[in-house]
């Protein structure tokens, strides 16, 4: 890509000491030693990852031609269920695939992918020697996100990670919270539409390369809150798809986020300050919410349907219904038993995120007025 890519990141390597001209952050030395560590490594992960991807074209160009069929998006703003819910639906390995994290970050090319199935099977005939070691790296590295997000890479997660060797994944805004990340969780709002078709063609011949090797005639499942602002262009690139938008209440959406990017950034020791912080997530989610409404209301919505969070977990089966009702998918005895266990689970769960509301101080921000349309929203869906 000629707009975001590795230039971007050897930019971010040099801007590492002078990192806002408006010093909305200081210079930290911390900070400058845990960037420059983070793209050492992500750098020399990106180069291998795109050398893979250009092999794909010489060794398996058919994988172009694969038709993605009936896709299933789960979008909505960040913290309303769809993490949730996209690990349910991805426990129907009949219906669905889905890309694990760390197939994503290890493995988006078809060369890596094959690598990686041999390499488990291996490892399964001696018995899991390798895995279980990635697994004790793993819980330490990745617990300290489990409060908020447990994850795990064996885990189904969001796809814009296979973005990432072309610096489009809005993710990275934790170690670089900069205009250039910033403008993908404002899709159609920051991007022309050149640039926009650019990144859609990457992420479906993405999409067609885990296919290729996973697909097995099931449909693809994603999840990605960030895609809120992407809808429009998702159907452009995938006409027959299927979408199932998560919402919540903004005065529980937003704080929750607002916690969950702070402690992000801070684990880079990017101290933005909580006035900074505030603007940036709820100009984001006024965003996600507005064009979420917007498409409900248009009359080009097809294959749409809405939950609320309060209704996923607890009515969870009711849920995985109407969304196999809706798409015309079938339910195996065993997918029903597995949804069913998962519900009386989700029913006593209680989240360990915790976090001051006030802390974030929304009624100086008059969120309740900027946020008016999701109320109307959230009113018709009732």
């Amino acid at each position: 890509m000629n707009y975001i890519g590795l230039k971007l990141l050897i930019k971010y390597f040099f801007r590492i000491f002078n990192p806002f001209v408006n010093n909305q952050m200081k210079f930290s030395v911390i900070r400058s030693l845990k960037i420059m560590i983070f793209i050492l490594f992500f750098g020399i992960l990106q180069i291998v990852n795109r050398l893979f991807l250009l092999l794909d074209n010489l060794f398996f160009p058919s994988f172009k031609k694969i038709n993605i069929i009936k896709p299933l998006f789960i979008v909505g703003v960040p913290r309303s269920g769809t993490t949730f819910l996209h690990s349910i639906l991805s426990q129907d390995k009949t219906n669905f695939t889905t890309c694990t994290l760390g197939e994503m970050i290890f493995a988006p090319a078809i060369t890596q992918k094959i690598i990686l199935k041999y390499f488990f099977f291996i490892d399964r005939a001696i018995g899991y020697p390798i895995k279980k070691l990635f697994q004790s790296i793993e819980s330490g590295v990745l617990s300290m996100l489990h409060e908020t997000h447990k994850t795990g890479l064996e885990s189904p997660e969001e796809d814009f990670i296979l973005l990432m060797p072309y610096m489009a994944c809005f993710l990275l805004i934790f170690p670089f919270p900069y205009k250039e990340i910033w403008d993908l969780a404002f899709f159609d709002q920051e991007f022309n539409m050149v640039k926009r078709r650019e990144i859609m063609i990457i992420y479906k011949k993405l999409i067609q390369r885990h296919m290729y090797v996973y697909g097995y005639n099931r449909r693809y499942l994603s999840k990605n809150a960030s895609f809120s602002g992407w809808i429009n262009d998702l159907k452009t690139t995938f006409p027959d798809l299927n979408l199932v938008c998560c919402i919540r209440k903004p005065e529980k959406a937003v704080p929750s986020i607002l916690s969950v990017m702070r402690k992000g950034w801070l684990s880079f020791n990017n101290d933005l300050g909580i006035e900074y912080t505030r603007k940036k997530i709820i100009d984001m989610m006024d965003y996600y919410y507005n064009c979420i409404s917007k498409y409900h209301f248009s009359k080009e919505k097809t294959h749409w349907i809405v939950f609320s969070m309060p209704d996923i977990q607890d009515e969870l089966e009711n849920t995985i219904k109407l969304i196999y009702n809706k798409f015309s998918l079938r339910t195996s005895r065993d997918y029903e038993k597995s949804v069913n266990d998962s519900a009386v689970y989700s029913r006593k769960y209680k989240s360990k995120h915790r976090y001051n509301k006030n802390e974030f101080d929304l009624k100086t921000q008059n969120i309740m007025n900027r946020l008016k349309n999701i109320y109307l929203f959230l009113d018709s869906e009732k």
